[in-house]
């Protein structure tokens, strides 16, 4: 059958040759154009799972210490005496030095309320899911969906038992904090427009959505399909959804856990429109088959009407030229023809051809710069946050941010290739070896060292991620040095009070700005 379609006239003949002399070069540019399209759909998937996992990370920051803040109140005197006035006027001075914390409450085993940082609020606690669970599990517990009652915007809560020394519950300590500040981090990004970031609790309830929608209210659930795609055994993922504006999206999500044998007590989203992660493929994709489609048809009718010595030298070069282009060569070109109208506008039509394939390299040149600029504005992120991270490949630093450099006054090219235990104090590098030998990956603390050789405590957390067939060890420094001295200072304030108490001879009261003893 193929021979047969060669036999016959010249111009049968010519027109054959052209079609299957750009057939290479239809090939190319379908499967250029695909390969775009799926690094494009990767690049913004991964774009979408390390935001989401950078936002958990900083809640999780967030929990932790919201856990130790919770836990030094609980020891405190005036807490375990369950003093309203000594715990209000202590619950003031924490919330006016941490404006993260929307409240801080302590309330009896019936929910009742004993003291306050804040306005005293009405009714019980009774019914909150945090006190709850505090209450019956003896344990740091996260709340879900909560109205504010002095702020009036949505809150996530937290609770945590103050036990007598039988081992029995006396009270609840309760706290509550604000997620808007997740909204200047999204902003950060310049994700295209119709993206989303938002958080829900256990239930599914919206605690927060940026930008905010009519269709999307706080306190209501989520969009179905992704409540039941993060609710599942996967800690993270990506699902295709269609929101309640009619914008079909790609959304990664984040389960977070007070520990891996625990159930979420929050879930992150963040979405971007599909229409944007493949309008640039498509587009490039369509002006290519075009300019091709236009090129078929010139080089048929070319064929087709014009014949003889000169047109099949002519139809060698283009072969020629064609067979380059299938080589990989996107600079072959053909020399203009002035004296046949018809194959002066099939050479020009093919050079036209030629150029929209190097222009689609341009734009896969275009793409990876974009997508190198996307991992500098990841790597600024990095570099923004308020700890150090390292990057460790057996041991031995191979990249980090410069919060490390701050905290340990190395400079980073110093830093590169370092032995990471040399950041450690001598007495807690057996401490922390061993957490690495086993992968532990719970925030502890440890002494840290500088290069002057100052020793300052330090928080750390690690992660064990693969890394083209190799485990790499991501560990966060934070220097926890004004945490300590804030726990020391209140635990002296603490002293220096009950010492005055008891050792002076003279009467003490405490009395209110309205004279009230």
């Amino acid at each position: 059958m193929a021979v047969g379609i060669l036999h016959g006239s010249i111009r049968k003949k010519l027109a054959v040759l052209f079609l299957l002399a750009a057939l290479p070069a239809l090939a190319i540019l379908v499967f250029a154009g695909i390969q775009n399209r799926d690094k494009l759909v990767n690049t913004a998937e991964q774009e979408l799972l390390a935001f989401a996992r950078q936002a958990s990370q900083n809640q999780e920051r967030t929990t932790y210490s919201t856990r130790q803040l919770l836990m030094s109140l609980a020891q405190m005197p005036e807490v375990q005496r369950a003093d309203p006035a000594a715990c209000s006027e202590i619950f003031a001075h924490v919330l006016k030095v941490n404006p993260l914390y929307a409240a801080l409450h302590l309330v009896d085993t019936q929910g009742a309320l004993i003291a306050s940082g804040r306005a005293v609020p009405t009714g019980s606690f009774a019914q909150t899911k945090h006190f709850q669970e505090a209450l019956a599990g003896k344990d740091f517990a996260t709340g879900e969906y909560i109205l504010s009652v002095s702020l009036r915007v949505p809150v996530f809560a937290f609770g945590y038992p103050v036990m007598d020394r039988t081992g029995n519950v006396r009270a609840v300590l309760l706290t509550s904090i604000s997620l808007d500040n997740y909204g200047s981090q999204f902003e950060q990004m310049r994700f295209p427009k119709d993206s989303f970031f938002g958080v829900c609790d256990w239930k599914g309830l919206r605690l927060y959505r940026f930008p905010a929608t009519p269709g999307a209210a706080l306190g209501k659930p989520i969009q179905a399909n992704n409540l039941a795609a993060a609710s599942g055994d996967a800690v993270e993922g990506l699902v295709s959804d269609i929101g309640s504006d009619g914008v079909e999206r790609l959304v990664a999500f984040r389960q977070l856990r007070l520990s891996p044998e625990k159930p979420p007590y929050m879930k992150m989203f963040v979405g971007i429109p599909r229409a944007a992660v493949n309008a640039a493929a498509r587009a490039s994709l369509q002006h290519d088959l075009g300019v091709l489609v236009l090129a078929i048809a010139l080089t048929l009718v070319s064929g087709w009407y014009f014949g003889g010595k000169a047109l099949g030298r002519r139809l060698e070069e283009l072969a020629t030229a064609s067979r380059r282009i299938g080589e990989g060569d996107f600079n072959a070109r053909v020399a203009m023809e002035h004296e046949i109208t018809e194959v002066a506008t099939l050479s020009k039509a093919f050079n036209s051809m030629a150029e929209s394939l190097a222009q689609d390299i341009t734009v896969r040149a275009q793409a990876e710069q974009a997508l190198r600029e996307s991992e500098l504005r990841f790597k600024a992120l990095h570099n923004a946050s308020f700890g150090g991270i390292t990057i460790h490949d057996k041991g031995v630093i191979i990249d980090c941010n410069q919060g490390l450099a701050t905290i340990t006054g190395y400079d980073y090219a110093e830093l590169i290739g370092m032995d990471g235990l040399l950041l450690i104090a001598e007495q807690s590098r057996e401490l922390v070896l061993g957490r690495i030998l086993e992968g532990y990956e719970k925030p502890y603390e440890a002494l840290g060292v500088r290069k002057n050789g100052q020793e300052y405590p330090v928080r750390l957390e690690a992660r064990n991620i693969p890394y083209k067939g190799k485990t790499l060890r991501v560990v966060e420094f934070r220097d926890i040095t004004e945490i300590k001295q804030s726990e020391e200072a209140l635990r002296l304030e603490v002293q220096r009070r009950r010492i005055l108490m008891e050792k002076s001879y003279d009467g003490i009261a405490t009395i209110d700005r309205e004279h009230r003893v």
